[in-house]
């Protein structure tokens, strides 16, 4: 009588577990096929300069990366990026106070990083997106105006937390948009110490930027 009883109740509920979830045709993920891209991009750079101006402006960068799936939540890669008509502020210390900006002049910026990504939706889409936050650690190097006898361009450390999403249009070609939070240090020389100190302190200045980026990628298997 008991396991009769159980059997009663056993059929009607099969059909509700075999409900859960998505049939396959209907299922909002898609796997993704391939466990590397590179991606083409073009990114505009909103830099404020710091306090001075002196930092790199706002300007448009171009640059290539380099993505390989670790596993199904991480990423990991290369990118680099680079602009010719970025600007700064050339200021002359030495000068009195209302005429020491000399204007802006135009900044030549290379950017190197090595990323580390965490994708949401792991090794899948969902309606054809794929969520992703990351960090960028790298290094920048920018030109030096020869209009400025004070200030030197330098490597910098840039450390960027990011955002964004790839939009697959096709298993092979994905469109990437990302936002991005690149933080620098500017070290001024010691000839702003006099007049510039009570403006910028002592020991530099650490900077944060708008970053914003827009690409395509071509996906493929490296395993193939």
């Amino acid at each position: 009588m008991r396991l009769a009883l159980l059997f009663l109740l056993a059929v009607p509920a099969a059909p509700a577990v075999a409900q859960v979830g998505h049939e396959p045709g209907k299922s909002p993920y898609r796997d993704i096929l391939y466990d590397a891209n590179v991606t083409a991009y073009a990114s505009y750079f909103d830099g404020s300069g710091g306090t001075l101006g002196i930092g790199v402006h706002d300007g448009w960068m171009y640059g290539l990366r380099l993505q390989l799936r670790a596993n199904r939540f991480i990423s990991m890669g290369v990118a680099g990026s680079y602009g010719w008509d970025l600007e700064r502020n050339v200021i002359d210390p030495f000068r009195p106070a209302g005429e020491r900006d000399l204007g802006p002049v135009q900044e030549r910026v290379f950017i190197l990083e090595g990323l580390l990504q965490f994708n949401f939706t792991a090794n899948k889409s969902w309606h054809r997106l794929a969520p992703y936050a990351g960090i960028g650690l790298g290094a920048g190097f920018a030109s030096t105006a020869p209009q400025d006898t004070v200030y030197r361009s330098s490597v910098r450390f840039v450390f960027t937390p990011y955002a964004g999403t790839r939009i697959f249009l096709a298993n092979s070609v994905a469109l990437r948009l990302e936002a991005r939070l690149p933080l620098y240090k500017i070290s001024y020389p010691h000839q702003y110490t006099d007049g510039f100190e009570p403006i910028i302190g002592t020991g530099g200045e650490w900077i944060a930027s708008g970053w914003f980026l827009a690409g395509l990628s071509f996906n493929f298997a490296l395993n193939k």
